[in-house]
C-alpha cells in the first residue's frame, strides 16, 4: 500500500515539446507534480540531482543522433535507485526486452490512455517499495554476517599471533581439538590427521613416548600442578622437532574427575639447536687447542697450571701429567738455560707472573718475546711467547702461547745468504726485477729502470702503482696489498705502465710474496711485452672479424675427417640448435652413417671424398623429418687440409616454402588476371599498343579472345574523343597515373560504348597498365534515374503547392471565424492560431522557391513572417519595427521552431507591451558567432509582470519547450521594457 502525504513527483522525459506539454497537463490533472525534460542531457541532470523525485516516465526515442531512453535510464540507475516506467510508440519485442534488461517497473504504449499510465505509475511505486524493503532486510543480514566474520577473523588472528599449537582434550569423548597452527607448525595440512589423542602419541619420538605418557597420567591423577615437558615430535617430512608441551586441567565434574585437558605446544627446535651448537663450539675449541701448531697453556691468577696442550708438551718436553698441579714459574726455571738459572731468576719469574695477573706488569702483556729454552732432554730451542690476561666472569686467568721458531731463525740466516746471491743475479739479469715492502719500492735492478725510463733512484721514491696507468692502478694496488699480507695472488698478469717519455708500455708481471728482514714483502719480475701486445691486438681483431663473420652466417658448421667422422660442431646461434638432427654433443666422434639416414649419409660421404680428391666445393641438397615435418637443407663441403673438410649446412626450408608460395601466387595472379570481370591490360607508353590483356578486355572491344587484340592500337585510336589520347598521355607524364576517367569508345563492329579506366605508368618497364570497364549499362541506368528524380521533383512541387493552398484555406477559415466571434478572449486565441499557421505558410512558401529544401534563408523567412504578423494588428502603424537579421542559412528543422518563438514573442509584444495609445518600438536581431545563433527580441513597453514571468502562460511554456528542443538557453529580463534572448547551437545538420 502506497502512503503518500504529498503529491507524487514525476520526471517526464519527452523530446517532443507539444506532446510533453499535453502529458504534463494530463498527469497534473490526476494529482501528480510533474517536471519535464525534453533532451537527454536535461533528463540525466534532473534524474540524478533532483532528490525529491518519486518516479521517472522515460520516452525511448529522444531524437536522431542522441542517446535513447534506455541509455539515459542506465546512467541514472548507476547513480541512484528509482522506479522508471518507459513510454514508447513502439511495441516490437526487441525494444520491450531491451527495457526489461534495465528495469522491470513497466512499459506503457503512448496511445494507452491516461488511466493505464496512472495505474502503471502506482504499480511501479508499489514494486519499488517492495524492492526497497527486501533490500533493507538483505543489508541487515549482510551486516550481521560481516560482523560474525570479523569476530571469527579476530579469534583466528589471536590464535595465529600466539604462534603456538593449541590442543583441547575432551576426556569424556576422548576427542582432541587441534588448532590450525598445531598442524602447520609441523608441516601438516590443517585437519590432516583425526582429532584423537593416539594421533599425538603415535608421532612422538620412540625414546620420549613413555616419558610423555607418564607425565600426562601424573597430571590427570593430580600428582602435578601442571603438565610441562620437552620432547620430540615427528614432522610431516619425517624430521623431528623439539616441543615444549604445557597444559592443565581446565574443567572437572562435581566429584573432581577431570573433564577437559587444555594446553599448548611451542616449537623450541631453534633453542635446542643453539644449545647443541654451544656444546659443539666448546668441543671444537678444545679440538683446536689440542691440534694447534702453537703451544697453549692456561694458568689461574695464582699461577697454577690449568691447561697444557700437546704442542706445549712437545716444545718444552714436559707432559701434562708432569706439570699438572704445579706453578708456572716452577716449570719456567727448569726451561731456562743452565748458565742463567738462579734463585734470583726464580723469584723474578714468580713476581713477574703475579704482577701480570693483577695488571701491573704491562710490558709482558700482549707483546711477543723471543728467548732460548733448554728442553728436558737438554736440547736448546728458540721460542716466541705471548702472554695475556683472560677474564671469565669475576675470575682472571693468564694464557700463554709459545711458538717454536728454531727453524725460522735458521731460515732467516739462510735467507740472508740467499739475498746476497739474489742481488748478484738480479743486477746482471735482463728481466726487470723489483722488490717492495710497506707500499714502497726497496730494490730496483737496472733492467727495470731501463723498461720504465726512470733512474733507479727515482723509482725508489715511488709507490708500486705510481707509474701504472690509471686504468690498472686499482688492480695493481689490490695485488700489492694482498701479496704483502700473505694472500694468494695471480702468479703472473699483464698491466700497462706510463714510460717516462709519456708513452704507454705493456708489461708482463710475475710476483710472489717473500720475507725481507723478517717482514712480508713482494718480489716481482717485469718483461716489456709492448710489441707482442701490438701483434696480439692485430691477431685478435682478425679473429673477431672471422668470429663475427661466422656468427652472422645462418648456417651450421661441421668439420669432418676423410672417414666421415664429426670432429667439431659449431652452432653460431642458439636458435639454430633446433635445426640439428640431434644434440651437438651427439655428433662428436661419430660417423655420418651413425647419425644421418643411409641415403643422406651416402651423399655426404661421397661429397667428402670428392672434395678431398679434387679440392672442389661439393654441393648437395637433402630433406630430413624434424618434429613430424620435413626440413630442407643445403650442404656445402670445402677442403681444409688433406684429411679434413668443412661442411656448411644451411636450412633452406623457408626458401623452399617461399619458392612454392611464389609459384602459387603467380598462378593465383594469372587466374585473377584471366578471369577478372573487368578488362586488364599492359600497353606501350608511346602509342597505346596492347602488349598483354585478359579476355574481358578483348570482349569489351568486340573481340572474342585476347590473342585477337594483341598489337592493336585500340586504347587511343578507338576513342570517340580525339583529345582523349593527348589528355591521357599528358596526365600520365605529369602524375604517373589516371584514376576513374570516363570516355566513349568504338567496338570493332562500330558500336559505341561508355568506358571507365584507370592507368598507372611503369617507366622502368616501358609500359602502362590499367583497368578498363564497360559502363554503358550504368550510364543508361544513371540517365533513367535522373529522369525519375526530375519526375519526383515535379510531383513534390505539386504536393507543396497543394499544402500551401490548404494552409491558406485554414487561415481563411480562421479569419472568418475571428471576424464572426464577439468574445474577445476567443478572438485573441484564434488570432494566435492564425499567426502560428501563417509562420507555417511562409515556411512552405520558401520551400517551394528553392531546389534544396534542407535549409532556408533566416533573413528572408523572418522578414516575411514579421510582415505577416504585424499586418494582423490594427495598431501596427504605431509600432516601430527594427530588424537586424544577417543573410545566413539555417536548417529547416531548427528554423521552424525559431519562427514559432519569434511569432509568439512578437504577438505578445503587439498585444500586451504598449498599453494606452499603443505606441512603441520593437527590435528583432539575429547574431551568429562560434557555431551559435542568438535571437534577441526587445521592446520599450511596460515590461512583463513578475507573476507572469514566474508562472508563465501557454505561450511562454511553448517558448521554453521550443528553446529546449533547439538545445538552447532562454533568458528574460524586464527593465525598461522586455528583452528576450534565445541562444542555441547551429549544429551540423
Amino acid at each position: 500500500m502506497i502512503l503518500q502525504t504529498k503529491p507524487i513527483r514525476v520526471l517526464l522525459v519527452e523530446d517532443e515539446s507539444i506532446l510533453a506539454l499535453a502529458q504534463k497537463k494530463e498527469l497534473e490533472h490526476l494529482g501528480y507534480e510533474v517536471l519535464v525534460a525534453t533532451n537527454p542531457e536535461e533528463a540525466l541532470r534532473v534524474g540524478t540531482s533532483e532528490k525529491a523525485l518519486d518516479v521517472i516516465l522515460m520516452d525511448i526515442d529522444l531524437g536522431k543522433g542522441k542517446k535513447d531512453g534506455t541509455e539515459i535510464a542506465s546512467e541514472i540507475l548507476s547513480k541512484r535507485d528509482i522506479p522508471i516506467v518507459f513510454l514508447s510508440s513502439h511495441t516490437e519485442l526487441e525494444i520491450v526486452e531491451k527495457t526489461e534488461s534495465i528495469t522491470s517497473y513497466g512499459y506503457v504504449v503512448k496511445s494507452s490512455g491516461c488511466m493505464v499510465l496512472d495505474t502503471s505509475i502506482k504499480m511501479a511505486l508499489r514494486l519499488f517499495q517492495s524492492k526497497q524493503q527486501k533490500k533493507q532486510k538483505a543489508e541487515e543480514h549482510e551486516r550481521l554476517t560481516r560482523q560474525l566474520r570479523i569476530n571469527e577473523d579476530r579469534l583466528s588472528k589471536i590464535m595465529v599471533a600466539v604462534n603456538d599449537g593449541i590442543w583441547d582434550w575432551d576426556l569424556g569423548t576422548n576427542q582432541v581439538y587441534y588448532s590450525p597452527r598445531y598442524y602447520t607448525m609441523a608441516g601438516y595440512e590443517v585437519n590432516e590427521f583425526p582429532f584423537h589423542p593416539e594421533e599425538f602419541f603415535s608421532r612422538l619420538y620412540p625414546e620420549d613416548a613413555a616419558r610423555v605418557k607418564e607425565e600426562v597420567e601424573k597430571h590427570l591423577r593430580g600428582e602435578t600442578d601442571r603438565f610441562v615437558l620437552e620432547f620430540r615430535f615427528r614432522r610431516k617430512d619425517s624430521s623431528w622437532m623439539w616441543i615444549l608441551g604445557r597444559g592443565y586441567i581446565v574443567e572437572r565434574d562435581q566429584q573432581g574427575k577431570p573433564l577437559r585437558f587444555l594446553g599448548t605446544h611451542t616449537d623450541i627446535s631453534e633453542r635446542k639447536r643453539m644449545e647443541e651448537a654451544l656444546i659443539e663450539s666448546r668441543n671444537r675449541y678444545q679440538a683446536i687447542v689440542d691440534q694447534s701448531f702453537d703451544g697453549i697453556a692456561l694458568f689461574s691468577s695464582t699461577g697454577s697450571i690449568l691447561q697444557w696442550n700437546k704442542k706445549m708438551a712437545e716444545i718444552t718436553g714436559f707432559g701434562l701429567s708432569e706439570v699438572e698441579g704445579k706453578f708456572i714459574w716452577e716449570i719456567m726455571i727448569q726451561l731456562a738455560p743452565p748458565e742463567i738459572r738462579s734463585s734470583e731468576l726464580y723469584h723474578q719469574l714468580k713476581d713477574g707472573f703475579l704482577e701480570l695477573s693483577t695488571g701491573k706488569r704491562t710490558e709482558w702483556e700482549g707483546k711477543p718475546r723471543e728467548q732460548r729454552i733448554v728442553r728436558r732432554d737438554n736440547s736448546a730451542r728458540e721460542v716466541q711467547t705471548l702472554s695475556f690476561r683472560v677474564k671469565s666472569g669475576q675470575n682472571v686467568m693468564i694464557c700463554t702461547i709459545m711458538r717454536d721458531i728454531t727453524e725460522t731463525k735458521e731460515a732467516e740466516k739462510k735467507q740472508k745468504e740467499s739475498e746476497d746471491r739474489f742481488r748478484l743475479l738480479a743486477e746482471a739479469s735482463s728481466l726487470g726485477i723489483l722488490m717492495y715492502q710497506d707500499d714502497q719500492w726497496i730494490y730496483v735492478n737496472p733492467a727495470a729502470a731501463h723498461i720504465s725510463g726512470y733512474t733507479r733512484e727515482e723509482i725508489l721514491q715511488m709507490r708500486p702503482w705510481d707509474i701504472v696507468c690509471p686504468e690498472d692502478q686499482e688492480m695493481i694496488k689490490s695485488w700489492v696489498m694482498r701479496r704483502e699480507h700473505g694472500f694468494s695472488t695471480p702468479v703472473s698478469y699483464e698491466a700497462r705502465i706510463l714510460h717516462r717519455d709519456g708513452s704507454v708500455r705493456w708489461v708482463l708481471v710475475s710476483g710472489v710474496g717473500v720475507f725481507y728482514e723478517g717482514r712480508p714483502a713482494g718480489l716481482i719480475s717485469v718483461v716489456d711485452i709492448t710489441e707482442r701486445k701490438k701483434i696480439e691486438e692485430i691477431l685478435k681483431e682478425t679473429l673477431q672479424e672471422r668470429e663475427a663473420l661466422l656468427n652472422a652466417l645462418p648456417d651450421l658448421l661441421f668439420i669432418l675427417d676423410k672417414e666421415g667422422r664429426f670432429l667439431d660442431v659449431r652452432v653460431p646461434d642458439k636458435d639454430l640448435q633446433d635445426l640439428l638432427y640431434t644434440k651437438p654433443e651427439n655428433f662428436l666422434g661419430r660417423l655420418v652413417t651413425e647419425i644421418l639416414p643411409p641415403e643422406i649419409a651416402a651423399q655426404s660421404f661421397q661429397a667428402i671424398k670428392h672434395t678431398l680428391e679434387t679440392g672442389e666445393i661439393s654441393l648437395f641438397s637433402y630433406t630430413l623429418m624434424m618434429s613430424d615435418e620435413p626440413r630442407h637443407y643445403e650442404a656445402r663441403h670445402s677442403k681444409l687440409d688433406e684429411n679434413r673438410v668443412l661442411a656448411i649446412v644451411r636450412d633452406i626450408t623457408e626458401a623452399k616454402i617461399m619458392e612454392r608460395k611464389l609459384q602459387e601466387s603467380e598462378e593465383m595472379y594469372r587466374n585473377i588476371f584471366q578471369n577478372s570481370m573487368v578488362g586488364l591490360f599492359h600497353a606501350q607508353i608511346s602509342d597505346g599498343r596492347i602488349l598483354e590483356c585478359n579476355d574481358q578486355f578483348a570482349r569489351i572491344f568486340g573481340y572474342e579472345k585476347q590473342e585477337d587484340i594483341l598489337g592493336k592500337l585500340v586504347l587511343f585510336e578507338n576513342s570517340r574523343d580525339t583529345s582523349t589520347r593527348h589528355r591521357m598521355i599528358e596526365q600520365i607524364n605529369k602524375t604517373g597515373e589516371i584514376r576513374n576517367e570516363e570516355a566513349t569508345y568504338e567496338r570493332v563492329d562500330g558500336s559505341v560504348f561508355w568506358a571507365r579506366y584507370s592507368v598507372r605508368l611503369y617507366p622502368e618497364k616501358g609500359w602502362i597498365e590499367g583497368v578498363f570497364e564497360d559502363i554503358t549499362e550504368q550510364k543508361k541506368a544513371e540517365e533513367a534515374l535522373r529522369q525519375q528524380i526530375e519526375e519526383k521533383n515535379i510531383i513534390l512541387r505539386e504536393v507543396h503547392h497543394r499544402i500551401k493552398n490548404n494552409i491558406t484555406s485554414i487561415m481563411t477559415l480562421l479569419r472568418i471565424q475571428t471576424d464572426e466571434t464577439t468574445n474577445e478572449e476567443a478572438k485573441a486565441i484564434l488570432q494566435d492560431a492564425i499567426s502560428r499557421v501563417e509562420s507555417m505558410r511562409i515556411m512552405y512558401d520558401k520551400l517551394l522557391q528553392i531546389p534544396d529544401a534542407s535549409s532556408l534563408s533566416v533573413k528572408a523567412y523572418l522578414e516575411d513572417l514579421l510582415e505577416a504578423i504585424m499586418s494582423i494588428f490594427p495598431q501596427r502603424d504605431r509600432i516601430v519595427l527594427r530588424t537586424d537579421i544577417p543573410e545566413t542559412f539555417l536548417q529547416v528543422k531548427k528554423l521552424f521552431p525559431l519562427g514559432i518563438i519569434v511569432n509568439e514573442l512578437v504577438t505578445n509584444t503587439a498585444k500586451y507591451a504598449f498599453i494606452g495609445d499603443g505606441r512603441g518600438e520593437l527590435s528583432i536581431s539575429i547574431g551568429v558567432e562560434d557555431g551559435t545563433m542568438t535571437l534577441i527580441v526587445e521592446d520599450n513597453g511596460v515590461g512583463m509582470p513578475p507573476d507572469k514571468k514566474e508562472k508563465g502562460g501557454f505561450g511562454l511554456q511553448l517558448i521554453q519547450m521550443l528553446t529546449n528542443q533547439l538545445e538552447g538557453i532562454l533568458k528574460i529580463s524586464s527593465q525598461k521594457g522586455t528583452k528576450v534572448t534565445v541562444t542555441f547551437p547551429l549544429g551540423n545538420g
